[in-house]
């Protein structure tokens, strides 16, 4: 009988059989590490695309994964990092799985919002200052005026996003961003580092915008844009492709 934990302890296995990390593996897939958490403990299952992809990743035939052939193993439990201190964790927003949701008109001042899932969800003139956001995916979400200032981003996932008239100031971005699509946006004095980039900017403006460490920013495309000459610098550096964008020289 297969069960979500065969499934699970065969999954340990076959990544300990290549020596990936749980946050490695993550990365290849595109999704959190806290996915592969709950995959390899039973609590939930991959579907079967994601588990071709597994397979095809640890090199190994999906069959594998599916019969009861596994040795025991003891995961090894990493221990657990303490967040700079900000001012509370934002019962709302953290540890959700939300789908389908309408989010409109809500600040935030310096939060913690971490372990979050949200899919197909609109957010509305939602503002966050002084904020952090770690573990957390959002996928098939969109967004009309959103304005996050000193924001810090990581470990986090976003996949078909669409954004419309975002106001981001003074943040720092380590996240991994899938065929995104961002308009009529305002970028300034921000960095992105060691983020995956896969998006499309369009008449948006940029003003002192670092890039560090993001070898896929080449999938990403600005398009109509208008920024200064430091920031179409980084994203000429990171391989990213500029179309009728207008370089101040400020």
């Amino acid at each position: 009988m297969i069960t979500p934990e065969i499934i699970g302890k065969n999954l340990v296995n076959a990544r300990f059989d290549v020596g990936y990390t749980q946050k490695e593996l993550a990365d290849k897939l595109a999704v959190s590490p806290q996915n592969i958490s709950k995959w390899e403990r039973g609590v939930s299952v991959p579907d079967v695309i994601t588990l071709m992809q597994i397979a095809e990743i640890l090199n190994k035939d999906i069959k594998y994964f599916i019969e009861s052939h596994y040795k025991e193993v003891t995961p090894v439990i990493p221990t657990p990092t303490v967040p700079a201190p900000v001012k509370y964790v934002d019962s709302v927003f953290s540890n959700t799985n939300w789908y389908k949701q309408r989010i409109c008109e809500i600040k935030r001042i310096g939060i913690y919002l971490f372990n979050s899932i949200m899919r197909y969800s609109e957010f509305s003139s939602l503002s966050l200052e002084y904020c952090k956001i770690k573990d957390c995916e959002l996928f098939h979400c969109g967004s009309s005026n959103l304005n996050i200032r000193d924001v810090e981003i990581r470990h986090s996932f976003f996949r078909f996003m669409k954004l419309n008239g975002a106001t981001v100031t003074s943040c720092k971005v380590n996240a991994s961003f899938y065929h995104c699509e961002i308009k009529d946006s305002s970028f300034s004095a921000t960095v992105f580092d060691s983020c995956n980039m896969d998006a499309i900017f369009e008449n948006c403006k940029f003003s002192r915008i670092a890039v560090k460490n993001c070898k896929k920013a080449r999938h990403c495309s600005f398009i109509d844009c208008e920024m200064d000459k430091m920031s179409e610098q980084a994203f000429r550096d990171s391989g990213a492709t500029i179309i009728n964008c207008t370089i101040r020289e400020d």
